[in-house]
């Protein structure tokens, strides 16, 4: 995503209230802070969520598991892209 989107309310951004809706919180389905991360398997299915307080270099270790690979997060930058693109026609 290269725009600003609404992750929590009535105008949530398609791509996060799946995300939110498949992967609760403490919070439920609100996004706390904009730094939330989501673990995306190479099938699009959400595996886990992150706190806003998790760095980007903790999830080298999923990666790592082979929770998702490199050529799956460009699969899945594409199809969001895609998405995003379908949904503002």
């Amino acid at each position: 995503m290269f725009s600003k989107v609404d992750v929590n309310g009535e105008m949530t951004h398609p791509v996060f209230d799946y995300l939110t809706g498949e992967l609760r919180s403490t919070f439920g389905r609100k996004v706390k802070w904009n730094f939330t991360k989501f673990l995306v398997d190479r099938n699009g299915k959400p595996v886990k969520r992150f706190s806003p307080t998790t760095k980007p270099e903790q999830l080298a270790g999923r990666l790592a598991e082979g929770d998702l690979k490199v050529d799956d997060l460009i699969r899945l930058k594409e199809t969001l892209e895609s998405m995003i693109r379908s949904l503002s026609k």
